[in-house]
């Protein structure tokens, strides 16, 4: 099995990483850092060399200030191009994981952390990064 991962140097895609490891995958890192432009090519070499492969995307701008300071570039990153990701990967038969965040819901917290939502709670994000991760999910759902 391997498993491609958008974001593998971030915080959430390097412990990705290293779980994918104990369970013997073979991972293939794509990243910002070790540029973007020809992922699709990176993707088609992993399928000639084995079938069974996943897509998990890590990718997306996570800093609220930056966010809300630039939200086009937030659109980009965090619903662009997952798009663009999701369309090759559905095109190719190749599973997508896309991950989501409690960006997308006001700050409610309660004094006992963490919190989980439900998947039937209304989504109502305040920052300019829950807007457009809730507009990534929207967009996913009509692929």
């Amino acid at each position: 099995m391997r498993a491609i991962i958008f974001g593998h140097s971030g915080f959430l895609g390097k412990n990705l990483v290293q779980y994918c490891a104990t369970r013997h995958y073979k991972v293939l890192g794509i990243s910002r850092s070790t540029g973007l432009d020809d992922w699709k090519s990176k993707i088609l070499i992993q399928m000639q060399e084995d079938e069974n492969i996943v897509v998990i995307n890590c990718i997306a701008i996570t800093d609220l200030d930056y966010c809300e300071k630039n939200p086009i570039l937030a659109k980009q990153v965090n619903v662009d191009f997952v798009l663009e990701v999701a369309t090759f990967c559905k095109i190719k038969g190749i599973p997508l994981v896309q991950l989501s965040t409690d960006g997308l819901f006001p700050n409610l917290h309660d004094a006992v952390l963490p919190r989980y939502w439900q998947p039937q709670q209304d989504s109502a994000p305040v920052t300019e990064y829950g807007r457009s991760k809730l507009l990534m999910e929207q967009e996913l759902e009509k692929l």
